[in-house]
């Protein structure tokens, strides 16, 4: 599984530049999905896969916690990896 985000921060549908209307209806499609009643899911896949699940706020914990480690840490993350490196 992959985690991606798409900031739609000065993006425009209305924008005469391409790269900016495709951002920004990208963004909007992201935030549509995201607003559906299926956040349900993710609450039951943690409850049943735990080490294939994981959060925004522990991806960020994560990433601190990477980067205090000097280049001794990992190439590559898991789920898991992260919900264990991530405090609290």
């Amino acid at each position: 599984m992959t985690h991606a985000y798409l900031s739609g921060a000065s993006a425009s549908p209305d924008s005469k530049l391409m790269w900016a209307r495709v951002k920004a209806l990208a963004a909007q499609a992201f935030w549509r999905i995201r607003s559906t009643p299926t956040s349900w899911t993710h609450a039951l896949l943690k409850k049943l896969m735990p080490g294939w699940t994981t959060s925004n706020g522990a991806i960020g914990k994560a990433m601190i916690a990477v980067s205090q480690l000097d280049g001794s840490g990992p190439r590559t993350l898991t789920s898991g990896d992260i919900n264990r490196l991530a405090p609290g």
